[in-house]
């Protein structure tokens, strides 16, 4: 493992890190500050509107079923005509 990043177990020798640095950039995460109220904000739009998605699809849903359940309410075998 070691040998296919180019090191070895006592690390890198400091031309190496040096080239590498110029290579690549410092070795340093770049830091984050999450703003509390914008993360809360993107929070509650993204519940919202998955709210809103599924009240959607459910309204759609209950007249799906309900328009089926008068369609077999209708129907001659619901309703006793046939034997």
């Amino acid at each position: 493992m070691l040998a296919s990043v180019g090191s070895t177990p006592a690390g890198l020798s400091d031309i190496d890190v040096t080239a590498r640095r110029e290579r690549f950039g410092p070795n340093a995460l770049r830091e984050h500050r999450a703003r509390p109220l914008r993360v809360l904000g993107r929070q509650l739009r993204a519940r919202s509107s998955s709210c809103c998605a599924g009240r959607h699809w459910c309204r759609r849903s209950s007249a799906r079923e309900s328009a089926h359940s008068r369609s077999l309410s209708s129907s001659p075998s619901a309703s006793g005509w046939a034997s």
